[in-house]
């Protein structure tokens, strides 16, 4: 038992008003579940809109929709109390918010919170958040992530990285878009994805941000109310023309000269232009614009055909490319297990089950902790009548082991053997494997003296006389409900 374990069942006992040197004694002799049935659960309450509620009563009354487990649960609640965000909302997605998702709503990691100060969506201003995934989420943006995060990266603005499109798509139709600047007539032309309304405001923000282009210095100059506004083409669906009918109005209106306002050659989004991509048919202007508007069309993940035309591969058939489910548990450990389970064992999966976690979780709840699921008849399909829960030694066994047959009894491993006639695993495969005895032969020899005052001074624990002080070890633990290592430290200082 570590000093901390100890330390926490002492005060336990002084605040309960009941120490005494037997006490004492227990607390330091007592295993988990002897102390807890004794001394009772120690209990986490915590107020919940006006109302006291017992966290570990909260679990177990909802277990069935836990994602978690209760050491989880419990700590992303104490989690929510440092922070002050304790409800009713909170405490259920303490309870069933994959690990991923929780996350982004509530910090972790290196994740940074921010006050979202920005423009582009008015309603969430001035509201706090723990990372701009949680942000994204809220938005219902979430796809958007990776591209959000690269241009944060490259130091954008964050309405700007939020608002700007990834690049001309197909779908979309493109402007040319005039300024003026009302003091001297100087004229700015240039060319959006969005609207015009949305381009001037991001001009703006640019200028108040410092840029130092002839436009945006002429803004902080006037003030954005000394500016017109207006469109000169709209409706440009071809990724080609746009830039070449944006090079025509700079020209025509002289904007690239001295009196104009333009400073950079026309035909660009004010940042490199992608690679030109085809796909059958069809041309897009980058690779993220490719698999912007390939990606639900197809029902592939952007991150797949990005992968694809990079490398110059063609993109694969859709029944065959891995999908993402938006099921509110994908990710958690019983939904990988089902997925797994159908992978691995696709044609001995009863039809209930495929295709339907809620179905499965149904069956198998409760899920205990730090156990494994395995089938009943390994020949029989996996479903409601043919699963249960075991430890993981037990699924070694199972699934790995070798079974054999000692003495007229079966065993489902040589483990179990060794454990059943009170042998070490290592001592019995060297008698079979490197002295050559049978497993008949290699139980019924006796074991050797494990200490050299072994013939003058028998093991003996409780009046019985063991082999050796492993076989003594064992039994302690068995007899006194406590691990191996407990048996193997009361024996070593003789307090068993």
């Amino acid at each position: 038992m570590s000093l901390a374990t100890f330390s926490a069942r002492f005060l336990r006992l002084v605040k309960a008003g009941s120490l005494s040197s037997e006490n004492i004694d227990e607390a330091l002799w007592l295993t988990a579940d002897e102390f807890r049935r004794k001394y009772g659960v120690r209990r986490t309450m915590v107020e919940i809109d006006g109302q006291s509620t017992d966290v570990q009563a909260y679990y177990s009354a909802r277990s069935t929709e836990a994602v978690v487990d209760y050491r989880n649960f419990w700590q992303r609640v104490r989690a929510l109390a440092k922070g002050n965000e304790l409800s009713g909302d909170t405490l259920s997605h303490a309870l069933t918010l994959p690990a991923a998702t929780w996350r982004s709503f509530y910090g972790g990691g290196r994740r940074k919170g921010f006050v979202y100060d920005g423009d582009e969506y008015p309603e969430q201003s001035g509201k706090h958040f723990h990372s701009v995934a949680a942000l994204l989420h809220t938005l219902s943006r979430y796809e958007d992530r990776a591209l959000v995060w690269s241009r944060l990266k490259a130091g954008w603005n964050l309405d700007d990285a939020l608002s700007v499109p990834t690049a001309f798509a197909s779908h979309r139709s493109g402007s040319i878009y005039r300024v003026i600047r009302r003091k001297t007539g100087a004229v700015y032309v240039g060319l959006t994805v969005t609207s015009v309304e949305q381009r001037w405001a991001f001009h703006v923000r640019r200028a108040t941000e410092g840029s130092t282009s002839k436009l945006h210095m002429a803004i902080r100059e006037d003030g954005a109310a000394g500016f017109d506004i207006d469109a000169l083409e709209t409706g440009i669906m071809d990724p080609l023309l746009l830039p070449a009918r944006e090079a025509v109005w700079v020209e025509r209106l002289g904007a690239l000269g001295p009196q104009g306002l333009n400073t950079a050659k026309p035909g660009g989004l004010g940042s490199p232009g992608g690679k030109i991509v085809q796909y059958g048919d069809e041309k897009f202007r980058s690779i993220e614009e490719a698999a912007d508007v390939l990606s639900p069309r197809l029902g592939m993940a952007k991150h797949v055909i990005r992968t694809r035309l990079q490398k110059g591969l063609p993109l694969p058939e859709a029944d065959k490319v891995r999908q993402r489910s938006w099921h509110p548990e994908a990710g958690s450990d019983l939904f990988r297990r089902w997925k797994s389970m159908q992978k691995r064992h696709a044609d001995a999966v009863v039809a209930e089950w495929v295709g339907n976690y809620d179905s499965f979780k149904a069956d198998v709840s409760p899920v205990p902790a730090d156990m494994e699921l395995v089938r009943k008849r390994p020949n029989e399909p996996w479903g409601p009548g043919n699963f249960e829960w075991v430890n993981t030694q037990t699924k070694i066994e199972r699934v790995h082991g070798k079974e054999l047959t000692v003495n007229g009894v079966s065993y489902p491993s040589l483990t179990a053997v060794a454990r059943a006639h009170g042998i070490g695993v290592s001592t019995l495969k060297n008698r079979i494997n490197q002295q050559g005895m049978s497993v008949e032969q290699a139980i019924a020899a006796p074991l050797a003296a494990t200490s050299y005052k072994h013939s003058q001074h028998p093991v003996m624990v409780d009046g019985r006389e063991f082999r050796s002080k492993r076989q003594a070890i064992l039994y302690i633990a068995e007899t006194r409900g406590i691990t191996e290592d407990q048996a193997k430290y009361r024996f070593n200082t003789g307090a068993f």
